[in-house]
């Protein structure tokens, strides 16, 4: 409708508008704003893309906290008009402050600050004054001290008192190596990320028999040589033996070895399937995602019997033709239906009525369309 206005009166989808579509629509066709339900979920990047586009809703962002957060950012004159000042959360008080310091003395949350991406490590990218106030240095990820050395090399003494800062300065600067007394405090996920990047560490890594599939899926990706020291391959699971083969082609036939690596290799090449010999091996979870991308493997599924109800919901949400094998109904859950019904609501008369009273405000939402309307009389809240 952002390019045919003219089509709203056919729209039957309102309801399943998220915040991102209301802000989008809105900023060029403001004349809907009367059917849209979710100011209240709007968060200030929102916000901020509304009122650009469309200053009218000036009035409406001050009804609301991350509605003033992206006033604030951009208009701090405003400030003596704002009482949301209690209801910002410490995502909207770190996006704030990273603009406008001068807040800080508004802020009663800094207690409530957590580390990455959320609130301490943008913060102090732009505002490192702010480093004094931060009692999470401890819980940094590699991933943060990465950014905010970046950003602010001051911080590089800071990164030397904990093994994460130690793992993100030695993916750049190795020659640092002989100060480093942190070694055995790094954990295996610091342990993947360094070796990672510099292999010459290997020596030093005392974590290797701890290793998850994670971190060597992870590692082998990017340095294929420690594979003679892996001895998880049989605890990978498909998405990483996928993000393997990927990188690492070579490891194609040690996949075949694996019931996990042929389910990742026939999601994506049919062709491989005269080579399998790990049918027989394959678990529900396994025949489950498979089937779900590749149903013409069926005729080869020896487990149906043994599908659990998350199996049977995940399958026929894809692949619903299989309904035919499943007589299970009676034992799937409010958690199996509502997916289901969602993504195929032909099974609607499959549910049984105690599991209608189940479903949420948030779910009759979206069923409002979708649910037959003898059913809706009697359910819809």
């Amino acid at each position: 409708m952002i390019e045919k206005p003219e089509l709203a009166s056919k729209c039957d989808k309102w309801e399943e508008f998220n915040t991102v579509d209301w802000s989008r629509l809105l900023s060029e066709q403001p004349q809907f704003a009367d059917k849209c339900d979710k100011w209240e979920k709007f968060d200030d990047i929102d916000w901020r893309r509304l009122i650009v586009q469309q200053p009218q809703f000036l009035e409406k962002a001050k009804e609301y906290a991350a509605g003033w957060v992206a006033l604030l950012m951009k208009n701090p004159e405003l400030a003596p008009e704002c009482d949301k000042w209690e209801e910002f959360y410490t995502w909207d008080w770190s996006c704030l402050l990273s603009k406008q310091p001068q807040f800080a003395d508004k802020c009663d949350k800094w207690e409530k600050f957590y580390i990455g991406v959320w609130s301490w490590s943008p913060l102090l990218i732009e505002q490192p004054q702010f480093a004094d106030k931060c009692d999470k240095w401890d819980e940094f990820l590699v991933s943060d001290w990465e950014s905010l050395i970046e950003q602010q090399p001051q911080f590089l003494e800071k990164a030397k008192e904990y093994a994460a800062g130690w793992v993100a300065l030695l993916m750049k600067n190795p020659e640092l190596a002989s100060e480093c007394g942190k070694w055995k405090e790094f954990y295996t996920s610091g342990w993947s990320c360094l070796l990672s990047k510099q292999p010459q560490f290997a020596d030093k890594c005392d974590k290797w028999e701890k290793f998850d599939t994670w971190d060597w899926s992870c590692l082998l990706s990017e340095q294929p040589q420690f594979a003679d020291k892996c001895d998880k391959w049989e605890k990978f699971d498909d998405i990483d033996w996928r993000r393997l083969i990927v990188q690492q082609p070579q490891f194609l036939e040690k996949s075949k070895e694996y019931a996990a690596g042929w389910l990742a290799l026939l999601k994506k090449n049919l062709g491989l399937a005269s080579e399998c010999d790990k049918w027989e091996e394959f678990n529900t979870e396994n025949w489950s995602w498979l089937l779900s991308k590749q149903p013409q493997f069926a005729d080869k599924c020896d487990k149906w019997e043994k599908f659990d109800t998350w199996d049977w919901s995940r399958l026929l949400s894809e692949q619903p033709q299989f309904a035919d094998k499943f007589d299970k109904w009676e034992e799937f859950d409010v958690l199996n239906w509502e997916p289901l019904i969602r993504r195929q609501p032909q099974f609607v008369n499959n549910c049984p009525d105690t599991i209608y009273d189940e479903f949420s405000p948030a779910d009759w939402k979206i069923f409002e369309y979708i649910i037959p309307e003898s059913i809706k009389e009697r359910y819809v809240k």
